[in-house]
């Protein structure tokens, strides 16, 4: 379980939105148990002063309390207050009741009853010290008949009726507020020329039972707060957190390089922006997987491409060593044979001829053989070039070969031709193509060499060259190996009727770099070599 908590964004925002508001209602409800009758206390207190101020107002406008009696009724029953009003002997003039003490004591809901007893025998000996008094005065008012003593005692008794009704009513006054909590206001007055104490008290009966209700209810409230802290917090942890859960999964895809699932939701908050920068990223990563993987293709294919350079490379060199090992043997046993004059070898001269004979064609293998190095070391450029002119330049340095053998030459080549080609390269290929004719066609017997140049018929813009020569056939098992470096048709490798085995190797090299067309094939008199430019 603890796991799962600590495992689990939602689990945790779920527990932690409910403790919120389980502490926030219980915080709420123990404020206002706490505050509450404080609050309606003091505010009752403020009430209880403007109603009071309000219901002088009204009384001062009569001369009498029986007068202002409705005034008095109608306070009490629109802001549900109790007034005792007492005249200045500390009678009861309002209500119309037993004593003051038993209203102010009714008031707060009927407790102190020995405290009504007191002040019923105090306002009874009050009576009886009044009358006494009263007895006392006039025998000596008639005794006497001064008036001034009269007054004297008069003022007197009054000042001792006052500090009497003050002392009752604080007296009435805190015991209601010890034994009922609530608001009471004493305030004196004059009317018609009497004096009068009012005392206005306001119960604290409603928030009394607001309380007590509070207290029975608050298994119910703790019940429903439970649940409801419990559905809102369900509620919105799957709000906040579902779009981080669909976000974790993509992000897990993401990271099995799986870039098919992108976040499809519709919020414009941090989340949204936070799916959104995640498909941006998914996109990007995506592009660069793909393009890595282009890359790497290319990559292979050019490593596979090198290897197999190199195995060529390789193979070529191997070829080249072999073939001018036997030159430079028979070169190396001609020389040591005159040395020592032995034998055949006595006749110098004629070894000597062959010597040179063998040096030249290890010359021309060599020069091949740095062609092919420029080839493929120099940077391919090229130019706007006359084909044309370059190819009859070739066969008018053949003409003087081809007027030995006794070949016949038929030429087709337009005036001008254009193409963007390597002239020195071009001009490679001419050579070797009809220095191959020219050796390899058997001399008379109406053989003949044809060279052709024209424009392509379909489109206009190939070149298509054609060298054909009559008399001689390839074996079909041959033609595929043509082009290979030091391969040659004839099985003896003789060099009276065969090149270095380069030339071939020379021409497929150039074309390639020109992106040409090539092919080697025997047609019904001869053999053709052609390639589309």
């Amino acid at each position: 379980m603890i796991k799962k908590i600590r495992n689990s964004l939602t689990v945790k925002i779920c527990m932690l939105m409910a403790v919120l508001l389980l502490a926030s209602s219980g915080i709420t409800y123990a404020a206002v148990v706490r505050f509450l009758p404080t609050y309606y206390s003091n505010q009752l207190q403020k009430d209880l002063d403007v109603i009071s101020r309000g219901m002088l107002d009204g009384i001062r406008s009569y001369h009498s309390i029986d007068e202002a009696a409705n005034v008095i009724e109608l306070y009490e029953a629109s802001s549900k207050v109790s007034v005792v009003i007492l005249d200045g002997r500390g009678e009861k003039v309002w209500p119309r009741t037993e004593t003051v003490i038993e209203e102010i004591l009714l008031t707060g809901s009927g407790a102190g009853e020995s405290q009504m007893d007191e002040a019923t025998a105090d306002s009874a000996a009050e009576e009886d010290m009044e009358a006494t008094a009263d007895s006392a005065a006039e025998e000596d008012m008639e005794a006497t008949s001064d008036s001034a003593a009269e007054e004297d005692i008069e003022m007197i008794a009054d000042g001792a009726v006052a500090e009497e009704v003050e002392a009752v009513a604080g007296d009435a006054v805190n015991v209601q507020a010890k034994e009922n909590p609530s608001a009471v206001k004493q305030y004196s007055f004059e009317l018609g020329e009497k004096k009068y104490t009012m005392v206005v008290s306001g119960g604290m009966q409603p928030v009394n039972q607001a309380m007590e209700i509070l207290k029975q209810i608050f298994p119910y409230i703790l019940a429903v707060s439970v649940f409801a802290a419990v559905l809102f917090a369900v509620g919105l942890s799957l709000y906040l957190t579902m779009p981080v859960v669909r976000l974790s999964r993509i992000s897990k895809r993401m990271a099995s390089l799986d870039f098919g699932s992108s976040y499809q939701g519709k919020r414009t908050d941090e989340i949204g922006a936070l799916g959104m920068d995640l498909n941006e990223l998914s996109a990007n990563l995506s592009h660069a997987l793909s393009d890595l993987k282009e890359a790497n293709a290319r990559l292979k294919s050019d490593i596979d491409k090198e290897r197999e350079i190199e195995k060529k490379r390789i193979a070529f060199f191997s070829a080249v060593s072999h073939e001018l090992k036997t030159p430079i043997t028979i070169l190396k046993g001609h020389l040591s044979g005159m040395l020592q004059g032995v034998g055949e070898y006595q006749n110098r001269d004629y070894y000597l001829q062959r010597s040179q004979e063998t040096t030249e064609k290890m010359e021309d293998m060599v020069r091949e053989l740095l062609t092919v190095s420029r080839i493929e070391s120099q940077a391919f450029r090229t130019r706007k070039t006359d084909m044309a002119e370059l190819l009859r330049q070739k066969i008018a340095d053949m003409t003087e070969l081809i007027e030995d053998k006794k070949l016949g030459l038929e030429v087709t080549i337009p005036e001008r031709l254009y193409a963007e080609v390597n002239p020195g390269m071009l001009e490679k290929v001419f050579s070797n193509l009809l220095m191959n004719a020219v050796r390899y066609t058997p001399e008379g017997n109406g053989n003949e060499i044809r060279v052709i140049l024209q424009p392509q018929e379909k489109d206009g813009r190939t070149a298509v060259c054609r060298v054909e020569n009559t008399g001689v056939f390839i074996p079909e098992e041959a033609i595929p190996h043509l082009f290979e470096a030091f391969y040659r048709a004839e099985q003896s490798r003789s060099r009276q009727t065969g090149g270095s085995g380069l030339g071939l190797y020379i021409v497929r090299m150039i074309l390639e770099q020109h992106k040409a067309e090539y092919r080697i094939e025997n047609i019904e008199d001869g053999v053709r070599f052609s390639f589309l430019l």
